[in-house]
């Protein structure tokens, strides 16, 4: 199956190239590790914040997407150029890095805005429902919709590749090219939130502020880079007709 072949394909990136994640991505990693710690903390600790959840989250995407995007610009020329960096600090290129930001909060608000009302819509659906079926439906629900959030941005991910190898893809043309693959690409995020769902399962277990908060960043950042392999893969299957080896 396709959609699971693109998920293994992904993992073995990660894996086989752990070694060079560390080696190019330390500084951009620390620094969204610490923002995702800081937001984590304040989230499981601070009960009366000065600032509320929604600046608390829109400060943390701030501090997390110009790291980010330096390393997923980095990350995608060493895959698909081989190109590595000669530094610790991996080299900023202020015009791709613009476009690959721009692109990116595209994205954002483009799932954000067809998932946060499919999510209302259920929700308000499902408060008739009452003991088992309402605690079962939810989860499964919100599964789903998350699973077909992470296949829409798969979708749009080669525009963002393409604007870190400097090549010329928009976001309306990485839709329509990836239209073919949209079944297996859900398949795929099928597969990547099973993947967190059960990373996710020690987080009821964890007690305090500091352990969640941990686990919690953790997870964020390793989400994070999962999603920049599986950009990698799809550009480099259906655009570069490269063999998921």
């Amino acid at each position: 199956m396709l959609g699971w072949q693109i998920f293994r394909h992904a993992l073995r990136m990660l894996t086989g190239n752990a070694a060079a994640i560390v080696r190019l991505y330390l500084v951009p990693l620390l620094v969204m590790t610490g923002a995702l710690f800081a937001a984590a903390y304040l989230f499981f600790s601070v009960t009366n914040m000065a600032i509320g959840p929604v600046w608390l989250t829109l400060l943390t995407a701030v501090l997390v997407a110009v790291p980010f995007a330096i390393v997923a610009i980095t990350w995608h020329r060493y895959v698909l150029l081989e190109i590595l960096p000669a530094h610790i600090l991996p080299p900023i290129d202020p015009g791709r890095l613009g476009i690959y930001l721009q692109r990116l909060l595209l994205i954002g608000l483009m799932v954000a805005v067809a998932l946060v009302p499919a999510l209302i819509l259920v929700s308000g659906m499902l408060t008739g429902l009452t003991g088992l079926s309402a605690t079962t439906l939810l989860p499964l629900v919100r599964f789903g919709l998350s699973s077909v959030a992470v296949a829409a941005i798969l979708r749009w991910s080669p525009a963002l590749v393409a604007a870190a190898l400097g090549q010329s893809l928009e976001l309306q043309a990485s839709w329509r090219v990836t239209a073919p693959f949209s079944k297996d690409l859900i398949v795929t995020g099928l597969c990547v939130e099973g993947l967190f769902w059960l990373l996710n399962l020690p987080l009821g277990q964890l007690t305090g502020a500091m352990a969640p908060a941990f686990w919690v960043s953790l997870l964020m950042l390793l989400r994070g880079i999962v999603m920049l392999c599986l950009a990698t893969t799809v550009f480099g299957y259906v655009i570069e007709k490269r063999a998921l080896t």
